[in-house]
């Protein structure tokens, strides 16, 4: 399916068939896909916290201005900013040669340690992209 095809066909989905359960498996398989997606210095400054448990689902749609389908799905995804991703540079390029990976942990800690409004920005757009 080319991109175009896929942009048509999508659907908001906001009822679930719940005798289809969310596997592991297919949450793994998501994820493996999602962790490919692109981001800044490749930080992935995202974390992703899968909610199936009936009472915290509940809590989570309270939170999320009481949209039914949190509550009803069979498997909750909830995506966190890594507002702190740029202390990950020395094990994201920790393989890089020097100089490139002294350049690039230079480069992080520079443009995100001192800016919390830019590491906020910034983790928001990797985790919108993932």
């Amino acid at each position: 399916m080319n991109f175009s095809d896929l942009v048509q066909a999508r659907r908001s989905v906001r009822e679930y068939d719940l005798s289809q359960p969310v596997t592991d498996a297919d949450l793994k398989a998501i994820f493996d896909d999602v962790i490919l997606s692109p981001s800044a210095f490749n930080l992935q400054q995202w974390a992703f916290v899968v909610v199936r448990e009936a009472e915290q689902k509940k809590r989570l749609r309270a939170a999320a201005m009481d949209q039914a389908q949190v509550e009803n799905c069979g498997a909750a995804i909830v995506v966190c900013a890594k507002l702190d991703a740029h202390n990950d540079a020395p094990t994201v390029f920790a393989q890089a040669p020097e100089p490139m990976r002294g350049r690039m942990i230079g480069m992080t800690a520079q443009m995100y340690g001192g800016n919390a409004q830019f590491a906020r920005d910034e983790a928001i757009r990797g985790a919108s992209l993932a």
